[in-house]
């Protein structure tokens, strides 16, 4: 799943958990299933962060770019 479908699945267990409807059961589901959600999303994010520092700490002397595979993409 992508972030941007995470992402909203996060607003959509948002409404849910606002809802007074929704039983405590439900509700302690939703709120794991975000925490999980949540984690993968700050994983990827992580991961970004990374590789953008590795591009911009790839510029040599000339202003050329050596960018290399990243760790994560291995």
């Amino acid at each position: 799943m992508n972030w941007e479908k995470q992402l909203e699945e996060l607003r959509e267990i948002t409404e849910e958990l606002k809802d007074e409807q929704t039983s405590l059961e439900d509700s302690i589901a939703l709120f794991e299933k975000g925490v999980k959600i949540t984690k993968e999303i700050e994983k990827r994010l992580q991961q970004a962060e990374q590789k953008i520092s590795v591009i911009l700490n790839s510029v040599d002397d000339e202003g050329e770019l050596s960018v290399e595979p990243f760790e994560g993409e291995r």
